[in-house]
C-alpha cells in the first residue's frame, strides 16, 4: 500500500510540472497573439502609408498652424477618389507632388477628406492644388479641404491668423462651413 501511495505522488509532481510549464508557454502565445492582433488593428485602421506617427502628428494645431503660416502651392496629380465609410467617414482623395530641391525633383504623397463637392467630379489623373510645408513636404493637404474646413478656421481664428487666408485666395475660393454643414456634405453620397 505504500507503494501505491508514492507512485500517486510521483505522478502528481509530473502532472504538476506539466500544469505549471503548460501554463507558462500558454501566458506567452496569449501575449504573442496579443501583439499580432494590435499590429493588424493598426494596419487596418490606418491604411496606405499612414501610421499612428502620420495620423497625430499631421492632424495636431501645430502643424496646421505651420502649414497656414509657411505653406507653398505645387499642382498634385490625383492616384485615388473615394467615399469611405466608417469612423471618420466621407469623400477622400489621394495625390502625389513633386517639388524641386536642389534641382532634382522629389515626389511626395497625401491624403485629404471633404465634402462631396470637392472631390466627387475628380478622376485618377486630374490635377488639384496642393498646399505643403516647405521643411516638411509630408505635411501637406488639398487646398480647398484644408482652407475651409471649420475646424481648421477655428485654430486659424483663435491664433489670429486669419489674415493669412488671403494669400490663398488666388488659388481657391474661400467658403465658410459651420461643423454641421461640413459634416453634412462630409457624409453625402
Amino acid at each position: 500500500m505504500a507503494d501505491i501511495f508514492n507512485k500517486s505522488i510521483v505522478s502528481e509532481k509530473k502532472i504538476g510540472f506539466l500544469l505549471i510549464r503548460r501554463y507558462r508557454y500558454s501566458i506567452a502565445s496569449w501575449v504573442v497573439c496579443f501583439l499580432v492582433l494590435i499590429i493588424i488593428s493598426i494596419i487596418i485602421i490606418f491604411p496606405k502609408r499612414k501610421g499612428i506617427a502620420y495620423f497625430t502628428m499631421t492632424r495636431s494645431p501645430k502643424y496646421i498652424l505651420a502649414l497656414l503660416e509657411e505653406g507653398l502651392i505645387a499642382k498634385g496629380k490625383v492616384t485615388d477618389v473615394y467615399y469611405e465609410q466608417g469612423s471618420p467617414a466621407g469623400w477622400k482623395v489621394e495625390y502625389i507632388f513633386s517639388i524641386e530641391d536642389n534641382g532634382e525633383n522629389t515626389q511626395f504623397v497625401g491624403q485629404s477628406q471633404g465634402p462631396k463637392k470637392y472631390y466627387n467630379g475628380l478622376s485618377i489623373g486630374d490635377l488639384i492644388t496642393v498646399v505643403y510645408q516647405p521643411e516638411k513636404p509630408e505635411n501637406n493637404r488639398e487646398i480647398r479641404s484644408f482652407l475651409n474646413n471649420p475646424s481648421n478656421r477655428y485654430y486659424f481664428k483663435k491664433s489670429n491668423k486669419m489674415h493669412l487666408l488671403s494669400k490663398y485666395e488666388a488659388h481657391v475660393k474661400l467658403e465658410e462651413y459651420t461643423n454641421w454643414q461640413w459634416y453634412e456634405q462630409m457624409l453625402a453620397r
